[in-house]
């Protein structure tokens, strides 16, 4: 299994798709949005808040700053975040929890995450390749892809690094 660029609508795995099998391909849910669309859309966060502490749904690893960070701040690019993994798991998280993807479970976007924070690593599948940082983040956003040009447009890779986002709630 690689990653790919367009937009996917299953997990990396086959072994995780576990329910889909029971499922017609159309009830499942598949308009994830973008870390910047989370940012500036408070109002469409469910099951967690934006002022909740990223390490109160996601598994912190070593690194102190996991700890303290909140899941809105996560959405915004750090330096310790370099390769942008823990935003656009953050961001999966939410479109998961707020129904806009069906493939993906809670526990399955934790285990992704857990497993890349300390391991440096995600292996998809047994026997796959591993994927680095670069392609687990590119999988995570080629599930992103659910909202029109200009919503994509808002995530700071795309806009040059807009604003931090608290209270921009468009309403969406």
């Amino acid at each position: 299994n690689s990653p790919t660029a367009d937009m996917v609508c299953k997990p990396p795995s086959p072994a995780l798709s576990g329910s889909l099998a029971r499922r017609s391909p159309e009830s499942v849910a598949c308009v994830g949005r973008s870390p910047g669309f989370w940012r500036n859309h408070e109002s469409a966060w469910v099951g967690i808040r934006c002022g909740d502490r990223f390490c109160d749904h996601l598994y912190p690893g070593n690194d102190p700053a996991f700890r303290q960070v909140t899941c809105m701040d996560i959405l915004v690019p750090k330096q310790y975040d370099h390769q942008k993994v823990a935003r656009h798991i953050m961001a999966t998280l939410l479109n998961v929890t707020s129904g806009k993807i069906g493939y993906l479970s809670e526990e399955t976007v934790r285990a992704m995450w857990r497993e890349f924070v300390t391991t440096g690593s995600y292996v998809p599948t047994a026997g796959a390749k591993p994927w680095n940082a670069a392609d687990l983040v590119l999988y995570l956003e080629s599930t992103q892809k659910g909202g029109d040009e200009a919503e994509q447009k808002d995530d700071d890779e795309d806009s040059g690094g807009g604003g931090k986002g608290k209270g921009k709630d468009k309403g969406k």
